[in-house]
């Protein structure tokens, strides 16, 4: 439990970063705020409604990585992005100078990944899309760094189409996520964070 909730602390950081700084957000991020514009619903809804799929998905491709933890991290990750911004929302990023806003969106990037490659290490605990892609690494061609992106890239384009706003942190997240949770996977397993994941040894 303990690793879980470090695992969704540091991805509500990397979260309230990337959308603070207003340079673009994650590509599933895009996608739910296309959702909300064209279906007529809250983001939450947006982000439920995906949710709900992809872990359906997820527990029926990789059920072994998928379990309680995996709810409870989602809850957890929500809580801590509201107690986050009590702090980060007065530093009002979008309005400082370029480069500390790039400075907090890299920032932010590394968060998201580093905690991907946590939850992983968490039996029953994975974040679902991680799941996914982490499955499809293993019986298709290309490892899971490569189907991490291509779920992203696939996110990113379904968002744009329906309407989802994306910029510049929206490109780089599509470009080095996925290869960032495989070195932070390596890296933990390395400090025995946890055990190896599929992402490590792809």
């Amino acid at each position: 439990m303990a690793k879980a909730l470090l695992g969704s602390a540091v991805m509500a950081l990397g979260i309230c970063l990337f959308v603070a700084v207003e340079l673009g957000s994650d590509s599933i991020d895009v996608l739910l705020d296309g959702m909300s514009r064209t279906l007529g619903i809250t983001l939450g809804q947006a982000q439920l409604i995906f949710t709900v799929a992809t872990t359906i998905v997820a527990f029926i491709v990789n059920r072994s990585r998928v379990g309680v933890l995996s709810v409870v991290g989602g809850i957890m990750t929500s809580q801590l992005i509201d107690l986050f911004n009590i702090w980060i929302l007065p530093m009002d990023l979008a309005a400082q100078g370029l480069a500390l806003r790039v400075a907090a969106l890299l920032a932010g990037q590394v968060c998201l990944s580093a905690s991907y490659a946590m939850l992983q290490a968490v039996r029953n605990g994975m974040n679902v899309t991680d799941a996914i892609a982490q499955k499809l690494g293993s019986v298709l061609p290309g490892g899971y760094a490569v189907w991490r992106t291509v779920i992203d890239a696939a996110c990113l384009v379904g968002g744009m189409l329906i309407g989802g706003v994306f910029g510049v942190g929206t490109v780089l997240f599509v470009l080095v996520n996925g290869s960032l949770v495989k070195f932070f996977a390596r890296l933990l397993a390395r400090v025995g964070f946890g055990a190896h994941t599929e992402a490590e040894r792809a």
